[in-house]
């Protein structure tokens, strides 16, 4: 079985999504870190990450692997572990422009399509039901007021980044939104048949009992 959790940033994806799989018992995989992934090795490499041609030679030597360690996953670029690393404001900078390039996403469907083969699995991300998954059995679309998805943001960001303001993390999230939005290669939508919901004034207990009665009221 499939679940897609789709949505923009700071919508609780990421936290609901780990939450339901293990109340489920479902695999959970985040698609976005592989593209955190790329961004990062574009960094590491010096690459302008509007620079397509050169951002697409980068996947000629991505090595990019995850390993469940305790329970938890953790993310690898070679034999350097960046499961911490991809989640740095310097890396989520670029993750727009480089998960916008068409030929960046076509590339890597078969890895993250992969995944699949874990067996019953949410998957979270922005396209996981209109692009990667769109036969999927359930499609749900996570979303929250700009101000709500910036506070949590940068609760989450503030104490290994103490310069951050709210402010800015809203103003880069809003800039992130267009971008995702609007881009041409499976563009930030949700699936027309997809359940909405809007997590603004949800706890993430709250949130995740929500989904349990989505998805066990589809699948029984």
């Amino acid at each position: 079985m499939i679940v897609t959790i789709d949505g923009p940033s700071g919508a609780g994806k990421g936290s609901a999504a780990k939450a339901l799989a293990k109340r489920l018992g479902f695999s959970y995989v985040d698609t976005g870190a592989i593209y955190r992934a790329l961004s990062y090795l574009s960094l590491r490499e010096g690459v302008d990450p509007r620079e397509e041609k050169e951002v697409i030679a980068l996947l000629d030597h991505f090595d990019f692997r995850t390993e469940i360690q305790g329970g938890k996953r953790h993310y690898y670029l070679d034999q350097e572990e960046i499961t911490a690393v991809i989640r740095t404001p310097a890396v989520t900078e670029r993750v727009s422009a480089v998960s916008a390039i068409e030929e960046v996403r076509t590339r890597l469907l078969p890895l993250q399509r992969k995944e699949a083969e874990l067996g019953n699995v949410v998957f979270e991300g922005r396209d996981m039901g209109t692009t990667l998954f769109p036969h999927a059995d359930v499609k749900i679309f996570l979303t929250a007021s700009p101000e709500v998805r910036a506070h949590r943001r940068y609760l989450e960001l503030a104490p290994k980044h103490p310069h951050l303001t709210e402010a800015s993390v809203l103003a880069d999230q809003l800039r992130r939104d267009e971008w995702d939005s609007t881009r041409s290669a499976s563009p930030l939508r949700a699936a027309e048949d997809a359940i909405y919901l809007d997590t603004s004034a949800l706890t993430l207990e709250e949130v995740v009992d929500r989904l349990v009665e989505i998805v066990r009221g589809k699948h029984g």
